[in-house]
């Protein structure tokens, strides 16, 4: 028996299905939205029952820390291995992808033992494994992914980005009281371009404002937000822009070197430069009150 579904994030499908289960899993609220049956590609297949022998000590292995987790990433003979070992022990593996360079198709082994509770959880959701995915999926030419919040005003999208703690989560809380903005994620937002025209797509990956929503907008203006002791807007020159805007694609994603290596990191990168100069880019300073709500508004 086995059974699956598909995972569309804008307006790319990663679809599943679970070879050797006979139970149901539980899919987490942030996800339902962005659950499809556009099945045309050709998918993952997820494995709990087995799990192959690998040498995680090979010297190619790429490491990154991620708290009590270590994650593992090999490209090899044009293959993507990820791992995910439980208390940085390499000797105790949790879950393990073996991805195509294409990242349209692979096999996710999971142990029992770490991710049993009471269901199972949906297995993309495991340990990073559907942005790993997603990510590679976005290099091979579709677009970049921001870590900022967005939101979309009359299907005009804005987002508001920049380093861990400048407010994000706190202005997506003040957004959700004024009922004519949708907020598209608070965490992480898709750029794409699509027929000439760049637009912005929500995502599952919340944050502290748990605010997700599978829709999209075209993307109006882009903020670099802080905190300030009044709400103030100013503007950004196009080389602080295009900084600013790479620094935050690649924050806090799993970007080893074999993943974003020669045109990918181009792509990335020339990706980021022509969104700066299409796109007018602004600092915002505000104040955590209903005021830097009201002060965006009349800007745009």
């Amino acid at each position: 028996m086995t059974f699956g579904s598909c995972l569309t994030i804008a307006e790319i499908p990663i679809s599943f299905k679970v070879i050797d289960k006979l139970s149901d899993y539980l899919i987490q609220p942030n996800y339902l939205p962005f659950i499809s049956q556009d099945y045309s590609c050709e998918g993952f297949r997820v494995f709990y029952t087995q799990f192959p022998k690998l040498n995680l000590f090979d010297p190619n292995f790429e490491i990154i820390d991620c708290g009590p987790i270590q994650i593992l990433c090999m490209l090899k003979k044009q293959i993507f291995y990820y791992v995910v070992c439980a208390n940085n022990d390499r000797n105790d593996p949790k879950l393990l992808a073996i991805i195509d360079c294409c990242f349209c198709s692979g096999d996710i082994y999971i142990r029992d033992e770490y991710y049993y509770r009471h269901k199972y959880l949906y297995p993309l959701a495991n340990d990073f494994i559907d942005h790993f995915i997603f990510l590679g999926l976005l290099t091979l030419g579709h677009g970049i992914r921001i870590h900022g919040s967005g939101i979309s005003i009359n299907g005009n999208g804005y987002i508001f980005t920049g380093e861990s703690g400048v407010g994000k989560s706190t202005l997506s809380n003040l957004f959700k009281e004024n009922k004519d903005i949708t907020i598209l994620s608070d965490e992480y937002i898709v750029v794409r371009k699509i027929d000439g025209e760049y637009r912005i797509y929500g995502t599952p990956w919340v944050s502290d404002a748990n605010c997700f929503s599978n829709s999209s907008a075209k993307l109006e203006k882009v903020f670099f937000i802080n905190h300030d002791f009044n709400n103030n807007i100013t503007d950004v020159d196009l080389f602080e822009a295009t900084v600013k805007i790479m620094k935050q694609t690649f924050a806090r994603i799993i970007s080893f070197d074999s993943l974003l290596m020669g045109s990918r990191m181009k792509f990335i990168i020339d990706y980021c430069t022509d969104l700066a100069r299409a796109i007018p880019c602004y600092r915002f300073g505000f104040t955590p009150t209903k005021e830097a709500v009201t002060t965006i508004c009349r800007f745009i």
